[in-house]
């Protein structure tokens, strides 16, 4: 079976099991939002895999995702609570 990360980065487009982000601004609460509904649609469908840095159609945004790796995995749980009033921590972060 192939990697997951690796079929996504060769992706040249999104399906159900990969999003792309063009990257993510940390302190906006629009973008979370966004970000908090993609990682509840996909955990949904069974799993997935979000890429941030990546165009829809794969190729790299150039946007800086160094925010995006500093954060701590407590503190996107801690987000996904104060929007869906859930806890879920079903989710790795890789880098």
């Amino acid at each position: 079976m192939n990697d997951p990360i690796e079929t996504a980065l060769n992706a040249d487009k999104e399906t159900a099991f990969t999003e792309f982000k063009e990257g993510f601004d940390t302190a906006s609460a629009q973008e979370w939002c966004e970000v908090i509904k993609d990682i509840i649609a996909i955990a949904n469908t069974g799993g997935g895999i979000t890429v941030f840095g990546l165009n829809d159609d794969g190729t790299p945004s150039g946007k800086d995702v160094t925010p995006i790796l500093a954060l701590d995995s407590a503190e996107i749980v801690d987000k996904i609570y104060k929007y869906t009033n859930r806890q879920f921590a079903d989710f790795t972060i890789q880098r």
